[in-house]
């Protein structure tokens, strides 16, 4: 053991928390005291010679300290540092660092006497839930190493902070959800205890990909021991979207309606130009028989003339009626975008054609 008086606690300026100021992490302090301390003036004073601390097992062919003759773990130098650094940072009121620092040096040397200092800073913090994590860790690891003073100490602490923090159960229906409280990551689920808060508001958020995500708000107690179940609804899927590409003969009917309508309207004017013309030329023909002195030859060229217009403008009016009705047709119809068609079925070719017969005429085709 080192001696007493450099294992007592230091009480820094503007708080009254009590640190732990020597122990596993002050090597070089440690080891430096053993070189200077002979036997012989260890018995003159009557102090016990100072040893190595025991916490940590030197492992072999390090570089000792110059001088000492020992191996230093160069782990065991850093965290040194850290732990150094921590208490320079609180004696300066600087608590946050501090507490990074001594959490970064027990990470590197585990030993439990960083986790009083953890805790007592984590509490001037406000920090409570992490502040009783770790004094809880520092009864458990120190156990019978810790003074029954200490460990009353830490007792009353310990009570003081279940009055200000909770636990709270989280139980999502899927498991590998991840969780956030307050935007940070706590886990994934399924969690194997409750989580501890500090009391107050907080918002829990649970999501996995996949499935829609939950955000709630809840407000512990201090002492509260609540419990959370969290129902994830899987998204729908989404349905696929499928561009149907038009084929050459999507492009034919399409044509085919617009040459129809187009052919219509002009067969249409021309129906209309030729009857005015035929009209005119029956006129004519009337005209000239009133008339004295036209022969009969004259007659006849009228007569065959109006007949012959009167006769084409009714086949071109019949030719713009087939024409609108199939352009009708067309543009009612449409493609039907509901069928289905086998992959790399073609559509079948529209086609259509113009027919005369003794009697009548028309057109005829498919689409």
């Amino acid at each position: 053991m080192m001696p007493k008086s450099h294992c007592v606690g230091r009480i820094f300026n503007r708080t009254s928390t009590v640190l732990v100021a020597c122990g596993a992490l002050t090597f070089t302090h440690a080891r430096t005291t053993a070189a200077q301390t002979s036997p012989a003036t260890a018995q003159a004073t009557g102090a016990q010679p100072a040893v190595t601390q025991p916490a940590v097992t030197q492992p072999a062919g390090e570089v000792g300290n110059a001088g000492s003759g020992e191996a230093v773990n160069p782990v065991v130098k850093e965290a040194a540092e850290h732990y150094d650094r921590g208490l320079k940072l609180h004696a300066e009121g600087d608590f946050a660092l501090a507490a990074i620092e001594f959490e970064r040096a027990y990470e590197l040397v585990p030993d439990y006497r960083a986790l009083y200092n953890i805790g007592q800073v984590r509490l001037q913090l406000g920090n409570y839930a992490k502040a009783r994590r770790a004094l809880t860790r520092y009864l458990q690891e120190g156990g019978d190493k810790i003074p029954d003073d200490r460990k009353q100490a830490v007792a009353n602490d310990l009570d003081m902070l279940g009055r200000r923090t909770g636990t709270i159960a989280i139980e999502v229906n899927v498991p590998g959800a991840e969780v956030q409280i307050d935007g940070v990551a706590v886990g994934q689920t399924p969690f194997g205890e409750p989580l501890l808060l500090d009391a107050g508001e907080h918002t829990i958020s649970v999501r996995k990909t996949g499935y829609q995500a939950k955000t709630s708000q809840v407000t512990l107690l201090g002492g509260d021991a609540l419990k959370s179940q969290v129902t994830l609804d899987k998204l729908s899927a989404q349905p696929e979207k499928i561009i149907i590409e038009r084929e050459v003969q999507d492009s034919n009917r399409s044509a085919w309606m617009w040459g129809m309508w187009t052919g219509a309207g002009v067969l249409a004017i021309a129906s209309g130009i030729t009857e005015g013309l035929g009209v005119k030329a029956a006129h004519d023909l009337d005209d000239k028989r009133g008339e004295l002195g036209t022969t009969r030859s004259e007659l006849d060229s009228a007569s065959r003339r109006a007949r012959t217009l009167l006769t084409t403008g009714d086949i071109l009016g019949a030719l713009a009626i087939a024409a609108g009705g199939t352009a009708v047709y067309l543009t009612l119809s449409g493609p039907d975008e509901n069928s289905e068609r086998a992959p790399g079925a073609k559509a079948p070719a529209a086609s259509a054609q113009l027919f005369f017969t003794p009697y009548s005429f028309g057109v005829r085709g498919s689409y």
